[in-house]
């Protein structure tokens, strides 16, 4: 059986007594990305969670769809680390968050993980008090709840954009009026369609479209096609991935640059060209130099922090007001479900 995963960060010193006496939530990360990302999206909304809670006790239980498809190294860390699927469910949990995956059929309802994923959506509507659904998640989860469908853009989506904040009852932003986030996709769910089928925007901009929006499932249902989580130099990795890929033949245009990443700009053009004529020996070192250029604390994260605590800060105030969801009186792991610590407890 595998272990239990759990992060427990506690925000202020204090003995056993002083801990109890805070807010406490338990909240299930579902990690559905590729193996190449999975340790890096881990640790990223774990971070974020851990900078995000201040004034309460945070456990976190890390999951995923089994039908992902996996290399054996990436089946032994989720065996290490993750708490199974029903298990999960078998816990008292009050949030969720879910990430997307790689997807391989133009339907996302023709993927071997639709079946699980529609199933996961039903469950959190009446078993959480809030679920947040990041990327390619979101568009399956509107898909299903809805039938709002995703359309391929022209190109990809890729750079940090600014957001602005239509008037809402939802106050996600802190009450700013704009924010910075990352994107990096190649699907969008329109925002026309996410009105007519009753969704409210929380985010959006010309070039993004809806960034951020949400729906009472009765579940508090946050999506987002964005990146909050991102460190500074995801995308820079990313277009750095898929330039090298041109290079070798893999694919058949060069990337665009990600929008709005460097301050002085971006020379995706002369990268270009040198990846087309495969000049390695000239475009490595200037790969190299701008990957060394970029930080590691993006421009975002203070936004994305920003973000996580007004979402951390509803949950309580929903559970205050009894308004979640009828959920199992106990809070107990699963029988025969051994504990295992897999991060330092953080106190702050």
């Amino acid at each position: 059986m595998s272990a239990v995963a759990q992060y427990k960060f506690e925000t202020a010193l204090g003995g056993e007594e002083a801990q109890s006496s805070r807010p406490r939530l338990s909240i299930g990360v579902f990690n559905n990305m590729p193996d190449a990302a999975l340790r890096a999206t881990e640790r990223q909304f774990v971070t974020l969670l851990h900078a995000a809670a201040i004034g309460c006790d945070i456990r976190i239980h890390l999951s995923t769809l089994p039908s992902i498809r996996r290399s054996d190294a990436a089946h032994d860390r989720i065996n290490a680390r993750y708490t199974p699927v029903d298990d999960l469910k078998r816990l008292h949990l009050d949030a969720l968050i879910v990430t997307g995956s790689t997807p391989y059929e133009e339907d996302l309802r023709e993927e071997p993980f639709w079946p699980e994923f529609r199933n996961l959506v039903d469950w959190a509507a009446s078993r959480t008090v809030s679920t947040l659904w990041s990327c390619m998640a979101a568009h399956a989860a509107v898909l299903h709840l809805d039938g709002v469908p995703r359309r391929r853009l022209a190109k990809k989506l890729s750079g940090v954009f600014e957001l602005s904040v239509p008037r809402s009852s939802w106050p996600l932003t802190g009450g700013a009026a704009r924010y910075l986030c990352p994107h990096s996709r190649y699907n969008d769910v329109g925002e026309d369609d996410l009105r007519r089928a009753g969704y409210t925007v929380l985010g959006r901009s010309d070039e993004v479209g809806a960034d951020m929006f949400a729906k009472q499932t009765p579940s508090r249902f946050v999506f987002l096609q964005g990146h909050p989580e991102y460190d500074g130099d995801t995308l820079m990795r990313e277009y750095r991935r898929d330039i090298m890929q041109f290079a070798a033949g893999e694919r058949a245009s060069a990337p665009d640059a990600p929008v709005d990443l460097f301050a002085g700009g971006f020379h995706g053009p002369s990268l270009s060209r040198l990846a087309a004529a495969r000049a390695m020996d000239q475009l490595i070192p200037k790969l190299d130099a701008m990957e060394a250029e970029v930080p590691v604390i993006g421009r975002w994260s203070s936004h994305a922090t920003q973000l996580f605590r007004a979402w951390i800060r509803m949950i309580l105030e929903l559970k205050q007001q009894g308004a979640a969801a009828p959920l199992p009186a106990a809070r107990r792991e699963p029988a025969g479900v051994p504990h295992r610590n897999v991060a330092t407890t953080f106190a702050r």
